[in-house]
């Protein structure tokens, strides 16, 4: 009885078919849960009614979702039987056919059925380290939806990443729960390096390394910089990479070797610069380049040799003291600042720490007393810091903490507050012992390491002048340390 009236079986048949019909078009069975559910209805009305293609198309469709190939094949061959020219049935059978050919081939490769999810997890993870495979099992799995685990997730990206496919992994992330992605930062920076976005890939990959300082976050970011031409950036990576205990040679000599040639550029083309028109940008431009990239003594034959056309111009000069002080030559930095001609604050401030560092703190506390006072807070706050560790310096914990207190309540512009903790924490505790009247801004172990820093440079210097054997010997030193 259906809206007071009687039907027969057949119509009561047919409106069954009517709504399967309209309920699979109306509705995409996304889950095998959902396709079970309707499953042995849509049977029951094949069987009942074998003639109708449409209810068989849907049939062979449901087979397909469950992965039941062999049953939707079936299926679709009646189909063609009553149907030879049916397109649907056609392109379904050709699918199958491939899916087929792929599912023997991936049972061939330790999947047993790729079907069966643990299965296909087992031959991922046990093949992680075959690329042409792995990269074959993951997109099977990936294509159907399969929940293989998180750890398939970092092979899948890597595997896309080799591949080049770096939207793809974007694309892949941005599926991820927020917590499950944030595992796979560096992931997302390569990606974006892949694809040119710098201004992406860079934090992302500063946070990958500053989390994990391992060799892999060291390229990944160097990578970075060297795209962008931050040479400096790229070269403290590289020798911080150095000494990492996963070090890949290969992969450091490769990076180190692109870093020369992009840093050889540059100086060539800087350096052509200043050999035919040496103004102050470009001494400033290219010594800062060499020195800031190891080779030291060319930017201070940059810096002298324009010093010596153009001797009245001090900010160059203040530049050259800058370099000598940075690089512990503290006589020939104070005869540097004597030779400048109205000698800036910023070169007062550096003459005084210069005087400290080399043990004359009686001086360096003379020559810092206008910088007390000054109405740049940044530079004022530079001279307290130094004042407070000269006292430290002379044995004098109280005055240094009187000095140091305000400094640290309110600290101005610029001022690297922890420098300021550390001397207070030192001062309050009165370890003030072994400092003597002297001033030992850098440890012993700070001056082994940077002895052992310049061995390397060395070396890098003379392989670039083609002194191989010189080379040699500066490497064979540096490897010996």
């Amino acid at each position: 009885m259906l809206n007071g009236r009687k039907h027969s079986a057949n119509v009561y048949q047919a409106m069954l078919g009517a709504w399967l019909v309209l309920a699979c078009a109306l509705t995409s069975i996304t889950s095998v849960a959902a396709v079970e559910q309707d499953l042995s209805t849509l049977e029951s009305v094949v069987a009942e009614q074998p003639n109708n293609l449409a209810y068989r198309l849907l049939l062979g469709k449901r087979y397909l979702a469950l992965g039941e190939l062999e049953k939707a094949k079936a299926q679709y061959q009646q189909v063609i039987t009553q149907a030879p020219q049916n397109s649907r049935a056609q392109l379904a059978l050709g699918q199958i056919q491939a899916t087929q050919s792929r599912t023997t081939w991936l049972t061939s490769l330790g999947a047993g059925n790729p079907f069966n999810r643990q299965a296909l997890t087992a031959a991922i993870l046990n093949n992680a380290e075959q690329p042409e495979v792995l990269d074959t099992l993951l997109d099977f799995a990936f294509e159907h939806q399969f929940t293989v685990g998180e750890d398939a997730f970092g092979l899948y990206i890597d595997s896309l990443l080799r591949r080049n496919q770096a939207a793809a992994v974007l694309a892949f992330l941005n599926t991820l729960d927020v917590s499950v992605g944030k595992q796979f930062t560096l992931q997302r920076g390569q990606a974006c390096t892949a694809l040119g976005d710098y201004a992406c890939a860079e934090p992302l990959l500063k946070t990958a390394w500053k989390a994990q300082p391992n060799f892999r976050h060291a390229m990944a970011l160097f990578d970075v910089y060297l795209a962008q031409n931050k040479l400096f950036a790229a070269h403290q990576l590289l020798q911080q990479a150095q000494s990492l205990v996963d070090l890949d040679i290969q992969r450091f000599d490769a990076a180190q070797a692109a870093f020369d040639k992009q840093r050889d550029q540059q100086v060539s083309v800087q350096r052509q610069s200043f050999d035919q028109n040496p103004t102050a940008e470009v001494a400033q431009s290219l010594s800062a380049l060499l020195y800031n990239t190891g080779d030291r003594n060319q930017a201070f034959e940059v810096l002298v040799t324009y010093l010596s056309v153009s001797p009245n111009d001090d900010s160059l000069r203040f530049r050259l003291m800058q370099f000598y002080a940075w690089d512990e030559k503290y006589p020939q930095a104070i005869r540097t600042y004597q030779r400048l001609n109205a000698p800036s604050r910023e070169a007062l401030l550096l003459y005084s720490q210069v005087l400290a560092w080399q043990g004359d703190v009686d001086s360096a506390q003379e020559a810092l007393k206008p910088l007390l006072f000054a109405e740049d807070l940044a530079l004022r706050g530079q001279a307290q810091l130094l004042l407070g560790n000269i006292y430290l310096w002379k044995n004098n914990p109280t005055r240094a903490i009187e000095v140091l207190t305000p400094l640290q309540q309110n600290p101005t512009p610029g001022l690297n507050l922890s420098e300021v903790d550390r001397a207070l924490a030192r001062a309050r505790s009165g370890r003030t012992e072994g400092l003597g009247t002297a001033a030992p801004t850098v440890s012993t172990s700070q001056k082994a390491q940077q002895k052992h820093q310049a061995l390397l440079r060395e070396a890098q210097q003379q392989q670039r002048a083609k002194n191989f054997a010189a080379a040699a010997t500066a490497y064979d030193a540096y490897l010996a340390k």
